[in-house]
């Protein structure tokens, strides 16, 4: 039969549930509904085929949670899948890691960007996106896009950071600056507070 094991090492997820913490197997500690906001969204980035294409979480927990497990369901026409299968703590917190990028595949623009796994890229027309934990019936945050422009994100306005603000497309805009990890002409802000929607002018 085929060995399997962790001689040495941590024990990672053999049960389900954990996650490995800098070399000690741990429960994971899961996120609850407005621990994190959907919160800036790139789906088109310039022919690049879907290569660094990212969705940002604003995390809002002020104690530290774990992303393992989180699944984002990106729906358009159909559904494609990102998940974020780590067996290493994905262990963030509002005052660690404020906004955390999560891309799939090639993300070369935002080094510091968490790979999911996926069923495919962002779609490049409106689309909703809804999280959940992996196996999970409930709906931690969603939120939709607009049709996005080349290479510029749809941010959600920093004084609108909750699950319920971020349901209204009214708070919503695309980038119009450019922050310096981007491709050519690319506008976004991965990783940082988004600028104003200038809400009500």
């Amino acid at each position: 039969f085929e060995e399997t094991g962790s001689p040495g090492q941590a024990n990672t997820d053999l049960c389900g549930g954990t996650c490995n913490d800098g070399g000690t197997a741990r429960a994971i500690v899961a996120p609850a509904a407005g621990d994190f906001v959907i919160n800036e969204v790139y789906a088109n980035a310039q022919a690049t085929g879907g290569a660094n294409e990212w969705i940002e979480l604003a995390i809002e927990s002020d104690n530290a949670i774990d992303l393992n497990g989180l699944e984002m369901s990106i729906t358009a026409t159909s559904t494609r899948v990102w998940t974020l299968d780590s067996t290493d703590c994905i262990k963030v917190s509002k005052s660690t890691t404020p906004y955390v990028v999560i891309g799939t595949g090639e993300m070369s623009e935002i080094p510091a960007a968490i790979t999911a796994s996926s069923t495919g890229s962002l779609y490049d027309s409106a689309a909703t996106i809804s999280i959940k934990m992996n196996g999970s019936d409930t709906e931690l945050d969603s939120a939709a896009y607009a049709e996005p422009s080349d290479g510029t994100s749809y941010g959600l306005d920093p004084s609108k950071t909750t699950t319920t603000d971020n349901d209204d497309a009214a708070n919503w805009c695309e980038a119009t600056t450019a922050a310096s990890v981007f491709d050519t002409d690319g506008l976004g802000s991965p990783g940082a507070a988004n600028e104003s929607c200038n809400l009500g002018q």
